[in-house]
């Protein structure tokens, strides 16, 4: 029947296609968005009505996908093989394809899995294809060798410290049945897992082993819980798998707490004998942590360390020195980076900063000159230190008329525009990528003037940077959505070039923006963060994608922002860096005296967080510029001094979900 209705379907379409009068570009946008609709909602008539003039109209293919992608598990193979091969360069297919031959491998469908298997080296793939060659009815066919191949396939696949899909769990089943899934291969997949600290995988492993086995899963999962506690009861004898476990332990308690970490390894050290590289991972773990956690011995125990090149011990000594003010010993450090480091502008400031503070202003100044010379976070710091001006000066973009043309006139282009404008963001993307993934630099430069010219803003900034184009710094923060932004920042009594800042760190104005922690939108808010702040505001949140829409998620976030910029008392850079890593991480950051607001930054624990605050500090001032064509307030006078918790005037730092979840 279903297929009967396919058919009607697709002959309605061509029908009315080839009857229908020519319409308006915008008439076949909106056909298509009703036709797409009713496609996805099931409705095969209502869509068939609605297809006149849409035959020609680039983005058929998306109808036909549509269609493919709603019953993918009922249609024959050969539709979706048709599909496949009559549009080979849509950047929906690959994720098409692997749905299908996954759903086929689930339903144990074999030969067709085999017959149109490309060797793709997804996992689930790759498993699905081994479990096809053991069970399916070309098994009875296998040669000796063939066979042996697909066993060893199998054994490999089994001998993983990861979970496998459960497209292998069939050739598992095959090789328990034939008795070739032994204790010895069991145990040692469990020992792979504690190994990797896949703890769920071990204990899974251990219920199929001797108890020996399961205490010892058992153990690994109470050092995981509380390491504290399971530390303080560790009464283990002094083989590798316990002192395995003990370092497992101690590294993970150093996160929480590096001073008992210190301790109870003072105590552990004396009573097992510890390899020299145990020895290294422990007390690397424990002098980082106290470095994070701004610990007396931090720097002491850091130098203790062998470090080498830029690793995070280099760092972290550079760092935990600026935090104490040891400004020699910080010179001295920087000095003691590879020189390609040295010159980066990151050390290059701190070099001037260390300069200055010990009484070598005359050797600090030339170094900020030469900074001030650019713009962006150290850049805008340094030409504060010389009270130079910032050097916001944008390159103008050079357009090629032909050349954007040509470029408009490519497939994939063509069809990321009418994604665009129909609203279809993730395809749109998809399709854009596509098509100036292998552009020269001409193309690509010319490319993000199309993106810019369509205001589609994520599109340009990123083809723009890919392409190291010219730094046109309208094309790079535009104005995006201004009314709403400064609709809000005027109701809130927040700068709106700091909102500014905010969006573009957080998504590149991509309203469709969803993170792999699940943050939606233009402001990237966690859907409980959302939740919470719609209830503040009397706002009905039904559903979390209405977090997508781009005047509710500015209304959400900028409340939310304003919200944690209260219980910082107005300190934007504690806002910041609050509104990514969450107030109750930067309330343990603060600390017990006043410290200059970038000696802050550069110790903040996280490394996201750190380059996010310095990232949104920096767009603030050229957005700053962007609105008013000048600078009405100075990085660091923005950033200010950072205090003491107990300082900060009607500071009440509140346990709330974090926005963004990165």
């Amino acid at each position: 029947m279903l297929i009967r209705f396919a058919s009607c379907f697709l002959a309605a379409a061509l029908l009315l296609a080839l009857n229908a009068n020519a319409t308006t570009l915008k008439a076949k946008r909106v056909a298509f968005e009703q036709a797409y609709e009713a496609i996805e909602a099931g409705k095969l008539s209502t869509a068939s009505e609605k297809l006149a003039g849409l035959i020609h109209y680039p983005l058929y293919p998306y109808l036909r996908y549509a269609y493919i992608d709603h019953y993918l598990d009922r249609l024959p193979p050969r539709a979706v093989a048709d599909f496949l091969a009559d549009y080979p360069d849509l950047p929906v297919d690959a994720a098409l394809r692997y749905r299908w031959l996954r759903g086929l491998a689930q339903k144990g469908a074999w030969t067709v899995f085999l017959k149109y298997y490309n060797g793709d080296d997804a996992a689930a793939l790759v498993c699905a294809s081994v479990s096809a060659g053991l069970l399916g009815p070309g098994n009875a066919a296998l040669t000796t060798a063939d066979r042996a191949k697909l066993i060893a396939r199998a054994k490999g696949l089994w001998l993983s410290a990861h979970d496998q899909p459960p497209e292998c769990n069939p050739a598992f089943k095959w090789l328990a049945a034939h008795d070739l899934l032994t204790t010895d291969m069991i145990r040692a997949r469990f020992d792979k897992a504690l190994d990797a600290h896949n703890l769920n995988l071990a204990s899974y492993l251990a219920d199929k082993l001797p108890g020996s086995a399961q205490q010892r899963a058992a153990r690994w999962q109470s050092m995981a819980a509380d390491p504290a506690k399971a530390l303080a009861a560790a009464n283990f004898p002094g083989d590798a798998n316990r002192r395995a476990l003990l370092v497992f332990g101690l590294e993970r308690l150093a996160r929480s707490d590096a001073t008992a970490a210190k301790s109870r390894w003072t105590s552990l050290k004396a009573r097992y004998a510890f390899d020299v590289g145990e020895r290294a991972a422990v007390e690397r773990a424990i002098a980082l942590w106290e470095a994070r956690q701004h610990l007396p011995d931090a720097y002491r125990d850091l130098a203790a360390l062998r470090a080498s090149g830029y690793d995070l011990v280099m760092q972290w000594r550079i760092r935990t020195a600026l935090w104490r003010g040891w400004w020699h010993t910080a010179l001295k450090d920087i000095y003691a980076l590879p020189a390609s480091r040295r010159r980066s502008d990151q050390w290059q400031y701190w070099r001037a900063r260390a300069l200055e503070q010990t009484h070598h202003k005359q050797q600090a100044d030339p170094i900020y000159r030469r900074l001030a010379l650019h713009h962006g976070y150290y850049a805008f710091l340094a030409a504060d230190h010389i009270d130079a001006p910032y050097a916001i000066s944008p390159q103008r973009s050079q357009p090629e008329a032909k050349r954007m043309q040509q470029l408009a006139d490519r497939p994939h282009l063509i069809r990321a525009h009418e994604l665009f404008a129909v609203g279809m963001l993730d395809f749109a993307d998809a399709e854009w990528n596509a098509g100036t993934s292998n552009m020269d630099t001409a193309d690509r430069c010319q490319a993000g003037l199309l993106a810019a010219s369509w205001q589609w803003h994520a599109a340009a900034i990123r083809t723009l940077a890919r392409g190291g184009c010219w730094d046109d710094l309208k094309l790079r923060y535009p104005m995006a959505y201004r009314d709403a932004v400064q609709k809000r920042a005027d109701k809130l009594g927040i700068d709106p070039a700091w909102l500014y800042g905010m969006m573009r760190s957080e998504s590149l104005f991509a309203a469709n923006a969803v993170s792999y922690a699940g943050a939606f939108g233009l402001m990237q808010l966690m859907p409980a963060t959302g939740r919470l702040v719609a209830t503040r505001l009397g706002i009905d949140l039904d559903d979390t994608a209405m977090l997508l829409d781009p005047t509710l998620n500015i209304t959400l976030g900028s409340a939310y922002l304003d919200h944690i910029r209260g219980q910082f008392g107005g300190n934007p850079c504690l806002a910041t860096a609050a509104y990514n890593a969450g107030p109750g991480n930067v309330s343990d950051w603060l600390p017990a005296t006043p410290v200059a607001a970038d000696v802050w930054v550069e110790a903040i624990p996280f490394g996201q967080t750190r380059h996010y605050v310095k990232r949104v500090m920096a767009q603030t001032i050229v957005f700053d510029w962007r609105i008013g064509g000048n600078i009405d307030e100075r990085i660091s006078v923005r950033m200010g001094t950072i205090q003491p918790l107990a300082t900060i005037a009607g500071a009440t730092v509140a346990a709330a979900p974090d926005s963004t979840g990165q």
